[in-house]
């Protein structure tokens, strides 16, 4: 598999742990098909670098409400505290207005740290819609 090359270089280079972690830092590990990857425990920083996941940089990406989860999938994750949900790349005060306003009507907030699609609909594509036979056959 292949990569996209280093920022300010054009086409793609031959995908290896090697070239990852020359791109994103010693935490990174190519993933075997197309990407670089942060390894277990770490995180995707604003630098374009994989660091240790820890509270600092999570509050660096997302900031002051979120918090590093190391039982997230993959390893862990910068996650949203509790009452907050990640718009636009940071943790804002969550409420049924404000996830309806970023994933469409019939969205509601869980009472934790994300947003739920009503009943009827499922989430596509960064939005909660209507199911139909079309939905459904790009979801599947």
């Amino acid at each position: 598999g292949f990569i996209q090359a280093a920022e300010g270089e054009h086409g793609c280079v031959h995908g290896s742990h090697e070239a990852c972690a020359y791109l994103h830092g010693d935490l990174a590990r190519f993933n075997g098909v197309s990407d670089c990857v942060c390894a277990r425990g770490s995180v995707y920083t604003a630098a374009r670098k994989c660091a240790k996941g820890t509270s600092t940089s999570c509050h660096q990406l997302l900031g002051k409400h979120s918090f590093f989860n190391p039982e997230a999938v993959g390893g862990g994750r910068c996650t949203c505290a509790q009452g907050y949900i990640e718009v636009g790349g940071g943790c804002v005060a969550a409420s049924d207005k404000e996830c309806g306003d970023n994933y469409g009507e019939s969205t509601f907030f869980d009472g934790g740290n994300e947003c739920t699609c009503g009943l009827g609909r499922t989430y596509l594509k960064g939005k909660c819609l209507p199911l139909s036979d079309s939905v459904c056959e790009v979801k599947l």
